[in-house]
């Protein structure tokens, strides 16, 4: 088992933070931000965003309630009551992030740090129970309009806020890319969607002053909407991380190339990736020859583990599968196997085919990995079986199926 910090913020480590930042950190962490682990930075860079951003949205709602309640606007008022609700998720953020940043212990052996993704569900709950009540608000102004008594000094505040606002996602977001937080990108996109809710706000006000009272009821349901549709976003993405995410196609290539990169690996499957806050576990087969020493073989699984973690993806473990090519029957074998798999739509590969015994009667151990849609995995095992014992009928045949989360 080898286990290597990520290398993803590149070859001299993550770019350096703005001076604020690397005060906070360095003040949150007792060191600079280059000098932390993953998880350190991910939990560091949580409390920084955390903080500022508090103490941002407390301010920036105060300016928007008391300009809302002067000019009359419900979309204003609405508007600060959201960025107040900014502030209770950036306390989620810094809440999940003194957790994730506890060392693992003996109920939680892989750490905390799947506490980020309880932070984006929660961030998305809080993002759309606003949406839902600035919706019925809107919905009563549009009913029953109001005429709003905005000056072009309110309408600047106002945007003034919204650049405030998209400065405060830019500022997440850019944590966010140097950690890796999905808490962070979520906290981003709150602030974000009240950057764009602001301007929607500042139109209502042109158009009061125009003559179109309603239309500040109008750009409040116009909030409440993408306030939905932006928790229904967070959400999805919290809920599908902790209910166990694919790893990206992208991921799976990168870990096979790593592997087949060590001289001896004649094949690379069975690459499975768990993901814990920024820490991933990660364990594959690689086929070899089968004449090598058991020393070598260790020696060679270990240059594998090596060689895929330096690379950045995570902790890795390698089990070795001898493979032997020299069989007489191996090669007609593997050709009967693939000529079963192009013609058979419930079948997306084979691999680790291994033959023990003479040339005659041997035993046949193969892997099949059926296509998602696959309804009767069993009755492809069996298609497999068959197809191999009318071409060797002297052979005993072994087929695995293998499991989806393995790839």
């Amino acid at each position: 088992m080898t286990d290597r910090s990520s290398k993803r913020g590149g070859a001299l480590g993550p770019r350096p933070l703005d001076p604020l930042s690397e005060r906070l950190v360095r003040r949150l962490a007792g060191k600079p931000s280059q000098q932390l682990d993953p998880g350190e930075r991910s939990a560091a860079f949580g409390l920084a965003e955390g903080y500022v951003s508090v103490v941002a949205n407390l301010a920036l709602f105060a300016l928007k309630l008391s300009l809302g309640i002067a000019s009359g606007s419900i979309a204003l008022v609405a508007d600060a009551v959201h960025t107040a609700s900014d502030s209770l998720t950036s306390v989620v953020v810094i809440i999940s992030a003194y957790v994730a940043r506890k060392p693992p212990d003996a109920e939680h052996p892989y750490g905390h740090g799947r506490a980020e993704y309880i932070a984006t569900v929660i961030i998305a709950l809080l993002l759309g129970v606003a949406g839902f009540e600035f919706g019925r608000g809107s919905l009563e102004r549009i009913l029953a309009p109001r005429a709003i008594s905005a000056s072009w000094l309110v309408v600047a505040i106002v945007a003034f806020t919204a650049a405030a606002k998209e400065w405060l996602a830019r500022y997440a977001l850019g944590l966010a890319a140097r950690c890796g937080n999905r808490a962070l990108a979520a906290d981003a996109w709150h602030h974000r969607s009240d950057a764009m809710a602001t301007v929607l706000v500042a139109a209502g006000m042109v158009g009061s002053r125009f003559g179109l009272p309603w239309l500040d009821g109008v750009a409040g349901l116009g909030v409440s909407l993408l306030l939905l549709k932006v928790a229904y976003d967070i959400a999805k993405d919290g809920v599908d991380s902790l209910i166990g995410r694919a790893p990206a196609p992208e991921e799976i290539a990168a870990v096979k190339r790593d592997a087949r990169s060590v001289e001896g690996v004649m094949g690379v499957h069975d690459v499975v990736i768990h993901q814990y806050g920024n820490h991933r576990f990660i364990s594959l087969h690689v086929e070899t020859a089968a004449d090598p020493s058991a020393v070598d073989l260790h020696h060679l699984s270990e240059q594998v583990e090596k060689a895929v973690a330096l690379s950045g993806h995570g902790s890795v473990c390698v089990h070795v599968d001898p493979v032997d090519r020299d069989h007489p029957a191996y090669d007609s074998l593997r050709e009967t196997v693939a000529e079963l798999v192009r013609r058979d739509p419930e079948i997306s590969s084979f691999h680790d085919l291994r033959i023990i015994g003479g040339a005659e009667q041997f035993t046949a151990v193969l892997d099949v990995r059926c296509e998602p849609g696959c309804i009767d995995p069993e009755r492809v095992r069996e298609r497999v079986k068959a197809a191999v014992g009318k071409r060797y009928p002297r052979a005993s045949v072994v087929v695995e199926l293998e499991p989806t989360y393995s790839y």
